[in-house]
């Protein structure tokens, strides 16, 4: 691992074998966007700030609320886009979830934007599946589910490029 483990990290994403399962939520946030100093950067960072904070509060209507706001001073943040996704995600808005880790990984491809959308597709086709059962013919949401399953496994197999087995 190339960095220490933060807030937002799965807990055995560390090197010095430190965990903090306390503060983990399943989703992470990339820390690596940078901004430059000014007025309205900062407002955004605040922005962001609070909405994660209002996240791992529990409060996700909040949390959407500030990170649409930072997303409003900067909508080239694929920190923030990432974000949202995990905010949506947690409430169950799958589709504007995957849109949001879409938008994401267009500004900046990432492995934790990518292990985000590829959790939040499982998620998604779990609850397919649980729907499936409520309907007497639950045959074409099961065929979406497996479909969301199979982005899901792309999507972590593309991960597994050259990169990562130093080729």
């Amino acid at each position: 691992m190339g960095r220490e483990w933060q807030i937002g990290d799965p807990v055995d994403y560390t090197t010095d074998g430190w965990m903090d399962a306390q503060n983990w939520t399943g989703n992470r946030y990339d820390e690596e966007d940078e901004y430059e100093s000014s007025s309205k950067d900062s407002k955004n960072e605040e922005y962001s700030k609070k909405a994660w904070d209002y996240y791992n509060d529990f409060k996700e209507e909040e949390a959407l609320y500030y990170i649409n706001r930072a997303l409003e001073l900067n909508s080239r943040s694929s920190r923030d886009w990432n974000i949202k996704g995990i905010i949506l995600d947690s409430l169950k808005r799958f589709d504007e979830s995957q849109k949001c880790y879409d938008r994401s990984l267009q500004l900046r491809q990432s492995v934790v934007v990518s292990d985000n959308k590829a959790r939040m597709l499982s998620k998604w086709a779990f609850n397919l599946l649980e729907e499936s059962k409520k309907v007497p013919n639950g045959l074409d949401i099961l065929y979406e589910a497996r479909e969301k399953i199979s982005e899901a496994i792309n999507l972590l197999s593309s991960e597994n490029n050259s990169e990562d087995l130093d080729l």
